[in-house]
Parts: C-alpha cells; structure tokens; sequence
C-alpha cells in the first residue's frame, strides 16, 4: 500500500516495468504526494499517453509549484517544451 521504497518504482520505470511501477503508484496510500503524481507524468511521458501526463503532472504542481520548475527542464518530458498546454502548466 505505500511508497515506502520509492527506489522500487523507479526501478520498474527505468527497466520498463510501467504498468508495474502504475500499479504501485495507484495503490500507494500516499494521495497528496506530489512525487507520485510527477512520477505518474513521466510514465504518461514514456507510454506516450498524454491523458495521464498531463493529469498527474497537473496535480504534481498544484501540490507542489516548485515541481514546475523542475518539469521545465526535466528531458522526460523534452517532448513536450513545444506545448502549449504544458508551457500553460510550467508558468
């Protein structure tokens, strides 16, 4: 239930695992976190599923607006510096 070791989500999202590390995330009882919903936007950002990106990436900072600086210039989400929406959440 919780993100304990968030070492084992990034273990799974960088070997591939998304589904794994998704799975992890939504069952964390961790609601509220602002890194689980950043690490959700960058499984969004990989898997190409621009729902949860821009979803969990809304929520990561609206919890925590220090996260924007961060995204702007994290290279998971470079494909994305073009958007207009994404440059809306970032300001």
């Amino acid at each position: 239930g919780s993100i304990e070791d968030i070492n084992t989500t990034l273990v799974k999202i960088l070997s591939g695992n998304y589904n794994g590390a998704l799975r992890d995330l939504e069952d964390s009882d961790q609601s509220g976190s602002d890194m689980k919903e950043y690490l959700k936007a960058i499984i969004g950002a990989r898997t190409n599923n621009d729902k949860l990106f821009f979803e969990s990436l809304g929520k990561a900072v609206k919890i925590n607006s220090g996260q924007k600086a961060k995204a702007k210039t994290d290279m998971e989400f470079a494909k994305y510096f073009d958007n207009a929406d994404f440059k809306a959440l970032i300001k």
